[in-house]
């Protein structure tokens, strides 16, 4: 298998994965924490998106789809490329509104 095959594959699989967990979550769902210092499903699935598109766009070497697909919008968060989750504290995690499972899932 070449490496392109295996990435596509690979993140179909995640695509699929969130498709079945997101499946008739609610809103109060994907912002709920079990904890204060848990992340919430919609703040994972947002990061896992965002990774996924700064590494894509990387390796195309093009610009993350965030900006260029005005997904930063949608999600109420700056035009940050680096915006992606990575140093968020607990208090950033509580603070964040996901956007419908809709909306997530088209973004991812």
């Amino acid at each position: 298998m070449e490496w392109r095959n295996l990435i596509i594959d690979g993140y179909g699989r995640v695509l699929d994965a969130l498709k079945e967990n997101l499946n008739g979550l609610t809103q109060k769902d994907l912002d709920w924490q079990p904890k204060p210092d848990c992340n919430s499903m919609g703040w994972l699935v947002w990061h896992i998106s965002r990774v996924q598109d700064a590494e894509i766009a990387g390796l195309m070497d093009e610009e993350q789809v965030w900006i260029t697909g005005g997904w930063h919008k949608k999600f109420k968060r700056p035009a940050d490329p680096d915006d992606i989750g990575f140093g968020h504290t607990s208090e950033d995690v509580a603070a964040f509104k996901s956007p419908d499972v809709k909306t997530q899932l088209a973004y991812h």
